[in-house]
């Protein structure tokens, strides 16, 4: 093989490595507790306490949706906010559906903050609430976000309601949890479904 094949191959290779442990670290923000109910097989059951999050409302497709969400929650925590604070960024960014077409993108805050401490807005669109503490069935998966990996995995999480003994409540929640940068087979993906108890 010539020598110049067996350079560039390893450059690849040296450049793929670097980019893994880059898009580890900077994907290596805080992320909210859980308390872990069941695990079945894929599926585990979650509880989480209450989250304080700032969240925007956004119509459009899936993917329009959560990069427009996306944008304007980002600008909040860099800093455009009444006393200009910039706030850490965590992990996952969460987005819900709710009806047609119809998402909230949501923000974690740090654990430090709760809704007094949070910088006011600047922007009403983006809005600071408590998310109520909730159980929910989660499936995790790798790869794109696509719709169709994201579907995949919802009908797996259906299957389990099936036979489960609770009850699939009415709020789906998808939870990603890398920069779009991330190589596919390193990325972390998550739906997350909320429960009733039956």
């Amino acid at each position: 093989m010539k020598k110049w094949v067996i350079s560039i191959f390893l450059i690849i290779v040296i450049a793929i490595i670097g980019f893994a442990t880059w898009s580890y670290f900077v994907s290596n923000v805080e992320q909210p507790s859980y308390k872990i109910i069941s695990d079945d097989r894929s599926i585990e059951v979650r509880e989480y306490p209450d989250l304080v999050v700032a969240e925007v409302f956004v119509e459009g497709k899936r993917k329009e949706a959560i990069k427009e969400g996306f944008r304007m929650l980002a600008d909040y925590i860099f800093g455009n906010n009444e006393s200009d604070t910039k706030i850490p960024m965590t992990a996952p960014v969460m987005q819900e559906h709710v009806g047609q077409d119809k998402w909230l993108i949501r923000f974690v805050m740090p654990s430090e903050y709760d809704l007094e401490k949070l910088p006011k807005v600047r922007n009403d669109k983006v809005m600071l609430k408590r998310l109520p503490a909730c159980e929910y069935a989660t499936i995790r998966f790798s790869g794109m976000s696509t719709d169709s990996n994201i579907n995949q995995h919802a009908q797996k999480l259906d299957d389990y309601f099936k036979t489960a003994e609770v009850a699939k409540g009415d709020r789906v929640i998808y939870a990603f949890y890398n920069p779009p940068w991330t190589l596919p087979f390193l990325r972390r993906n998550e739906i997350w479904y909320s429960i009733n108890q039956k």
